[in-house]
């Protein structure tokens, strides 16, 4: 469990923020502290652009992350988080608990 309450961003939010026609993103609301993103240093304002190697698309991005964090991470294991953080692409060090 990443531990955050997101938004997805629509057209209009992507486009404000500058991102490829095809890169679409996930607005952080809350971070649960304790768990997986808390730990990985995300914060409320990031927008999670990509986990694990694969960039999340225009719509359909919450189902996108449900399906990367069930088919390509391992629990115990560290994966790279793509936040835009301050109009910055930041790259996020996250280990799932076992």
């Amino acid at each position: 469990m990443l531990g955050v309450t997101v938004q997805e961003l629509d057209d209009a939010d992507c486009n404000g923020l500058k991102l490829a026609p095809d890169q679409g993103g996930l607005r952080v609301d809350a971070v649960r502290p304790g768990m997986t993103a808390a730990g990985a240093g995300i914060k409320v304002g990031d927008v999670v652009l990509a986990v694990a190697g694969t960039k999340l698309p225009r719509g359909g991005t919450r189902d996108e992350l449900r399906r990367v964090l069930t088919d390509k991470v391992t629990p115990g294991k560290e994966v790279d988080v793509v936040v835009l953080r301050s109009g910055e692409q930041v790259t996020l060090k996250a280990k799932w608990s076992e």
